[in-house]
């Protein structure tokens, strides 16, 4: 049962970062909605052709795959309840897959400090729901 509620949960954490990144994007211009759906670095992926919702299901699949095992990295390490230990491994894994924004013309530049804000600041976002909707899973 906890596999359904997580794939649940990382569905859910998916669409609450990609909305608040278009939300961004459509009042800032800084194209951080569409590094999250950017595949042009991924080999196979950068050769196929995607519209927007395409994309977004790329992205959630990722994101349902992360939630078990950020959970199940924190659980090891005892801090699965731990809303900060989610908070900060998301804020780490945005900040390394900002980096990509070098391998495409669409996304913000490397040094873009506004939308390097904006980006991380989206997955802190991201660890606090995913956080918080695991802690309320685990109450059950």
């Amino acid at each position: 049962m906890r596999w359904i509620t997580l794939t649940i949960i990382g569905a859910a954490a998916g669409l609450g970062i990609a909305a608040v990144l278009k939300l961004i994007q459509a009042f800032t211009e800084k194209q951080v909605y569409t590094l999250l759906l950017n595949v042009d670095y991924i080999p196979v992926l950068k050769d196929l052709s995607y519209d927007e919702l395409g994309e977004v299901i790329l992205h959630l699949l990722v994101s349902i795959l992360l939630v078990p095992m950020l959970y199940i990295g924190l659980l090891q390490m005892n801090q699965s309840r731990n809303i900060l230990a989610y908070f900060f491994c998301s804020s780490f894994i945005g900040t390394v897959l900002y980096t990509t924004t070098v391998f495409s013309p669409r996304t913000p530049n490397l040094f873009d400090g506004e939308a390097f804000l904006y980006w991380v600041g989206a997955h802190m976002i991201y660890g606090v729901i995913v956080g918080g909707l695991i802690i309320i899973m685990l109450r059950e």
